[in-house]
């Protein structure tokens, strides 16, 4: 399965050629991004969360829940889609925590995320928790 992580600017032209599902991050009081419209997009999930691997002040920052969502939109679809696309602002940590994540449990393989991002480690590691419990 190829999974990638793009930045927020990235996301709004990015235009998918085979089945595929988006996984949309944005902070807390911040518009959602508008996805281009695509027939090939089964599903999409919005997020909203700071970018902070531990609890700061009254920041929201990711969840158990949330990474519930993921986990049930992804495998939901895994059978039927061939890309994962996940969005933040930056492209460079929340998406790549949860794309990293992803990967690690569908491809068995999340070295690329460590090598050309920094992946918010509460999102990974919350993710993967979830899944192997």
């Amino acid at each position: 399965m190829k999974i990638i992580n793009l930045s927020e600017n990235e996301a709004k032209d990015y235009i998918a050629d085979v089945p595929y599902i988006h996984i949309s991050i944005r902070s807390p009081k911040t518009e959602p991004i508008i996805l281009p419209d695509n027939p090939l997009r089964k599903a999409d999930l919005f997020l909203a969360f700071y970018d902070l691997d531990k609890k700061y002040r009254e920041y929201e920052i990711f969840t158990i829940f949330q990474a519930q969502q993921i986990l049930l939109l992804t495998m939901a679809y895994v059978d039927d889609i061939d890309l994962i696309v996940v969005n933040c602002e930056a492209g460079v940590s929340r998406s790549a925590g949860v794309a990293g994540a992803l990967s690690k449990i569908i491809n068995d393989d999340d070295s690329a995320y460590f090598k050309h991002s920094l992946p918010n480690m509460l999102v990974y590691r919350t993710i993967l928790e979830e899944h192997f419990k």
